[in-house]
């Protein structure tokens, strides 16, 4: 019998076959199989002769949606915790958020007048804050030097509680022009209990200055001639409610410009500047300044005036409540003036005392008709000329007045000036032989043309020119051997691979005062320094360059300074039968303290000597 194919394979492939066979009927599967629960027992091990063991699974008896609940729970334990640490952490941390810095304070405040500010801080934290301080800072105004003066305000406050708010005042002062805005900065700084570190809360407020406690403003011509005198009339008014007292007004003008004259006097020295004391509350008081610019045709200029405090009794501005400016452009005149001056030296924009001066004004019509009966007066200003040596060309010159007069009745060509017609007038006077350092010679000349009647000027012109008086600068350099103040050693005549030392004596005299004033000159290599200077004096040497300075510093007028430095001379074989230098040149420069820079050269000292037997057998090197 044939064996069937099930008796090779197990009983379970035999059932897999049996209930997928197309031809099996499910009754034939239910009536030996019947569907139940089968134990453990009956799992199959196996799903054939050498088929790969089959291990049940495990199982836990739990499903996933329970796992999903644990993992859920668990997740928000951890954020419940978390979220409770936080808020404990918190407890001790400070916010900015939670410090109020309140300022109250006017949005326009009057330039110069004390205004009041109030600053509430308030701590909303829930911790004390320490050693708090506020810093109220802003900018005050303009300090003499166009530099910004800045305010720092420093207020103790101390501890502030949780919700504690403390109220604190200061006052402002600001100065400046109308409408201009300032930031007015409080700065909170404070600590926290358990920290050395240090926080801040900072705010701010913009505030609008109002009129200036006190204004300055300048009034004058916009257009002027070069030379022509012009008058600038400078307005200062308090505008606070109390007197003002020590306010210094200062007006800085062109360095072309020259000041003749001012009402009230300028006492200062080297500026223009005056002290206004008791000014009232609305008072307002004048001060004029005449004077004359040399320029160009065309050239703009300005004039520049500021008011403000007084620092120390000086005449430095500490702030500036107001300033003013004043812009001038350079025109002609229908009649043009000018001056030429000569000396003994030829032309020169400054003298010297002893001078012989020779003064040429020119005069030319350039306006587009004839000028009629034109007449020139000049006048001479200053202590430095001799009145009495004054004299004019076709000019009539008062001595009391210290005038001259051209008319057409001198010049008849001044009768009728046609369209550019020209011509010159002269005068010469002498310089005084002495003088100070304030000597000058002011030349003022008006020229104005007369209508036919007689009746009307129909043009004035102005011209002043000052010219500075400056005295003669003298510089002495000798050698000498004997007759100093320093013992000198060696052979005289020198003799060559021997060191002889000599005394170099300098003299610096001036009939007006210098300041910075320095003499220098360079030791040639086979001259040594010593060092030994008398009287003790500023000198310096430069081993590197071979330099001498001798920094004589401020000379006044009439004084003189003296020095002695002495040197070693070893000659070389060069220098037989010569007279070896023993400087290059020396320099004398300074300034004169109302003048320009000076200079004065020597030639350079060399073994001639001034104090011992003049024959030159004496100075020239020779051999041992």
């Amino acid at each position: 019998m044939k064996e069937s194919r099930f008796s090779e394979e197990g009983s379970l492939d035999r059932f897999e076959n049996k209930l997928f066979n197309p031809r099996t009927k499910i009754s034939d599967v239910t009536q030996h199989h019947s569907i139940r629960e089968i134990t453990k027992d009956e799992i199959p091990t196996a799903w054939g002769d050498g088929s790969a063991i089959i291990v049940p699974k495990k199982t836990t008896g739990k499903s996933l949606g329970f796992s999903m609940l644990v993992g859920s729970l668990v997740i928000l334990l951890i954020t419940i915790v978390f979220a409770s640490w936080n808020i404990w952490q918190k407890r001790n941390v400070i916010s900015n958020s939670n410090i109020d810095v309140v300022l109250n304070v006017k949005p326009y405040i009057e330039g110069g007048e004390e205004s009041p500010i109030a600053i509430a801080v308030q701590n909303r934290n829930n911790v004390t804050i320490t050693d708090a301080e506020l810093t109220i800072s802003y900018e005050k105004g303009m300090g003499g030097q166009d530099q910004t003066e800045k305010i720092n305000n420093k207020i103790k406050i101390g501890d502030i509680k949780q919700n504690e708010m403390k109220n604190n005042d200061a006052i402002l002062q600001l100065y400046g022009a109308e409408g201009e805005s300032r930031t007015i900065t409080a700065t909170l700084d404070y600590k926290v209990a358990g920290s050395n570190g240090v926080f801040n809360k900072i705010v701010s407020t913009d505030v609008i200055l109002k009129t200036p406690p006190v204004s300055v403003h300048i009034e004058g011509p916009d257009h002027v001639a070069s030379f022509q005198i012009s008058k600038y009339i400078i307005r200062v008014k308090n505008n606070s409610s109390k007197t003002t007292d020590n306010v210094l007004v200062t007006a800085t003008m062109p360095s072309s410009f020259t000041v003749l004259s001012t009402n009230p006097e300028n006492k200062a020295r080297n500026m223009n500047a005056w002290i206004l004391s008791g000014l009232s509350q609305g008072e307002e008081r004048t001060i004029i300044i005449e004077g004359s610019v040399k320029a160009s045709i065309g050239e703009h200029l300005s004039i520049k005036t500021q008011v403000g405090s007084q620092v120390n009794n000086s005449y430095d501005i500490g702030t500036v409540y107001s300033f003013d400016l004043k812009d001038i452009a350079i025109s002609d005149s229908d009649l043009r003036l000018s001056f030429n001056a000569e000396s003994d030296s030829g032309k020169v924009d400054f003298f010297r005392f002893g001078d012989k001066v020779k003064i040429s004004l020119n005069y030319e019509n350039i306006s587009g008709r004839a000028l009629d009966n034109v007449e020139i007066k000049t006048a001479l200003a200053g202590s430095s000329f001799d009145s009495n040596t004054v004299t004019a060309t076709n000019g009539v010159y008062s001595l009391s007045n210290k005038e001259i007069l051209w008319t057409k009745d001198t010049v008849p060509e001044l009768t009728n000036l046609t369209v550019g017609a020209k011509g010159v007038l002269y005068f010469t006077f002498d310089i005084t032989q002495t003088g100070n350092d304030k000597s000058f010679v002011r030349l003022d000349a008006q020229g104005s043309s007369v209508g036919a009647d007689s009746s009307i000027r129909d043009i004035k012109t102005n011209i002043s020119q000052s010219f500075q008086v400056q005295g003669e600068t003298s510089l002495t350099s000798q050698t000498i051997y004997v007759g100093g103040t320093v013992l000198n050693s060696g052979p005289i005549p020198p003799h060559v691979g021997i060191p002889t030392t000599y005394t170099l004596r300098l003299n610096v005299s001036t009939h007006k005062s210098l300041k910075k004033g320095t003499v220098s000159f360079n030791l040639p290599s086979y001259v040594t320094w010593l060092n030994k200077i008398l009287p003790a004096a500023d000198v310096t040497y430069s081993p590197s360059t071979h330099t001498v300075v001798w920094n004589t510093g401020d000379i006044y007028t009439g004084m003189s300074k003296s020095l002695e430095i002495q040197v070693s001379l070893t000659p070389i074989p060069s220098h037989l039968g010569a007279t070896p230098s023993l400087t290059s040149g020396i320099n004398f420069s300074s300034q004169e303290t109302y003048g320009t820079n000076y200079n004065v050269i020597n030639k350079p000292l060399t073994t001639q000597l001034s104090d011992v037997d003049t024959s030159s057998d004496k100075w020239a090197v020779i051999a041992q």
